[in-house]
């Protein structure tokens, strides 16, 4: 065992599925593939830099010739007639979710970390998780992927500034959805906070019907890659490249037709101050407005 040690290609992909798929120690790992620790981590971690340079290629955003393939009505109601009608189809759901890691001022207990989980979110310090925001398409595959420390609250910033300087990754006629907490823009619809009616909770229901993409995505990423639960990584770089490496083979094994259902847990949802603080762009809110009023008339209310 003593050395630089050598694995073969199939030997370095069987060890590092298992640390990801799996919440076991890297004393467990040494001793099922023979190895020393300090190789377990040097081997798991040159195969996520490997993994990760293949992230433009295994998510990404559909250019003009995949993205017809890629759509998918906004309701029941669009599906016919919806270009005459300017209703958008939806190209994504844009949502995040929060990856717990150690912070480097402390280690905590791998064992007992998974009761913590919900906690941390709420107590601990922000550096303690990850957010991994997503843009999932309408089979859970992952359209687009951005990794940040939990004390950027800037929600969906990249995204906007992505589609600001490149309107052209929206096909015609297209949206993104995402639930509350995600500024309302003419490219990204978000639901009505405020006092409504039965217009507005049409429109709102119509949007939730779409976020379960979403939340089954994640679900199915979480259960597949165990780790995630909790990574027991206070450097974050090398905790971002882990959770960038399940990202990917999110992506890889859906297209292999490899499934795994986990236990879906709905998106977070931002308190009522701060969802009163989030802007609406003035687009966005006409583009609202108009599609609630043809939702609105199309089911005759």
């Amino acid at each position: 065992m003593a050395g630089r040690a050598r694995l073969s290609l199939s030997h370095t992909v069987l060890l590092s599925l298992t640390l990801l798929s799996e919440r076991v120690s890297y004393r467990c790992v040494s001793r099922r593939f023979r190895l020393e620790k300090g190789n377990i981590h040097r081997i798991f971690f040159s195969f996520c830099e490997r993994v990760n340079t293949l992230e433009e290629k295994l998510i990404r955003w559909p250019d003009g010739r995949d993205a017809p393939e890629v759509l998918f009505p906004l309701s029941k109601d669009t599906e016919l007639g919806k270009e005459e009608q300017g209703i958008p189809q939806v190209l994504g759901v844009l949502g995040f979710t929060r990856i717990p890691i150690r912070l480097p001022i402390g280690k905590h207990d791998a064992e007992r970390a998974e009761p913590e989980v919900k906690r941390m979110k709420k107590e601990a310090h922000p550096d303690s998780w990850l957010n991994l925001e997503l843009v999932c398409d309408c089979k859970g595959r992952f359209l687009y992927c951005s990794i940040s420390k939990g004390s950027d609250v800037d929600r969906g910033g990249a995204v906007r500034n992505k589609l600001t300087q490149h309107p052209e990754l929206m096909p015609p006629n297209s949206c993104l959805v995402a639930r509350t907490g995600y500024r309302l823009t003419a490219q990204i619809l978000t639901p009505y906070t405020k006092s409504h009616g039965a217009r507005e909770e049409l429109f709102n229901k119509t949007l939730e019907a779409h976020f379960h993409l979403l939340d089954q995505a994640v679900s199915t990423l979480t259960a597949r890659f165990q780790r995630l639960k909790y990574l027991d990584i206070g450097n974050y770089d090398r905790a971002k490249a882990v959770v960038t490496t399940a990202c990917v083979l999110h992506n890889v094994f859906l297209d292999m037709g490899e499934v795994v259902q986990g236990d879906v847990e709905k998106e977070e949802v931002m308190s009522q101050e701060e969802e009163d603080e989030e802007e609406e762009e003035e687009e966005g809110v006409r583009r609202r407005d108009e599609i609630a009023d043809f939702l609105f008339k199309k089911r005759g209310l």
